[in-house]
């Protein structure tokens, strides 16, 4: 693998600069800003990217529930809806039976969206997944279940 910095060392020295006024100094300091840069637009990029995700997975769970309330379905509903959206979607992963039901006890257990604002999208859906899953245990756990 080239090390570019080791590469940039030989062509850019002050001799072989294209423009004399632009040191090599200069030229590492521009560098590590766009680099910066670049770093922080890619952060900015996955945050708002796993807001999205979050929030998506939240509203799947909202529709659930509130299918299930109009037409009385039962969980018969996450095996059909399963199969119908890889169908949809080429067998798109994430639609699982179990994501489907992880979508819904999500959306049960936030259900005024208040972790949004809490947590802007610094958890992603697994992360939450796992925090249901805990949540549950430890009620269990206390009421003797």
């Amino acid at each position: 693998m080239v090390d570019i910095l080791s590469l940039s060392k030989t062509v850019f020295t002050e001799e072989t600069m294209l423009y004399p006024t632009i040191s090599f100094e200069h030229y590492k300091i521009l560098l590590a800003e766009i680099k910066g840069r670049l770093k922080n637009a890619q952060l900015r990029v996955d945050i708002i990217v796993k807001y999205e995700l979050i929030k998506f997975y939240w509203d799947i769970g909202k529709l659930i529930i509130e299918s299930q309330k109009r037409a009385k379905w039962g969980n018969k509903l996450f095996e059909v809806l399963a199969k119908g959206l890889r169908r949809s979607f080429h067998n798109k992963e994430g639609f699982s039976e179990r994501n489907l039901y992880n979508m819904r006890q999500f959306y049960l257990r936030y259900p005024d969206f208040e972790i949004f604002q809490a947590l802007p999208a610094k958890l992603t859906g697994t992360h939450h997944v796992v925090l249901i899953q805990a949540f549950s245990i430890q009620i269990s756990f206390f009421i003797g279940e």
